[in-house]
């Protein structure tokens, strides 16, 4: 047990009578007990969620490559990159203009709503492949 429990049991047990005492010494180490319960279920919720990301981008390294995997991880968006990797790097787009062309596929993704139909960051794909953004 912890020396600043003890003293607050020395303290009470002074101060009061002994069956007053013993009931705030209890509830004093229930609380004590319930905290390092909560601390321990919140460590292992860091822990497991630390462990996750860890295993997300060995992934992606696996997938992409070390440069590849870094720059998706810091949510770049740069031209020649694929649309799986614009997926991982900034996630489905709140919006889609799709344009069927004579000899390409061509989208518009939009992110970061900024108002009502208005988003802040706008990625052209033509067949898939990124040739054009903005912020």
């Amino acid at each position: 047990m912890e020396s600043w429990i003890l003293g607050i049991a020395i303290f009470f047990i002074i101060l009061f009578p002994w069956h007053v005492a013993g009931i705030c010494l209890v509830l004093g180490i229930v609380w004590y007990l319930h905290n390092q319960q909560e601390k321990e279920k919140y460590r292992k919720q860091a822990e497991e969620a630390r462990a996750k990301q860890e295993a997300y981008e060995q992934d992606l390294i696996n997938r992409f490559g070390k440069a590849t995997a870094d720059r998706l991880i810091m949510g770049e968006i740069w031209t020649g990159m694929t649309q799986e990797m614009l997926i991982e790097s900034k996630g489905l787009p709140g919006y889609v203009q799709q344009q069927q062309l004579k000899t390409k596929y061509k989208e518009i993704w939009s992110y970061d709503r900024i108002g009502k139909g208005k988003y802040s960051t706008s990625v052209t794909l033509e067949n898939n492949i990124v040739t054009a953004w903005r912020n």
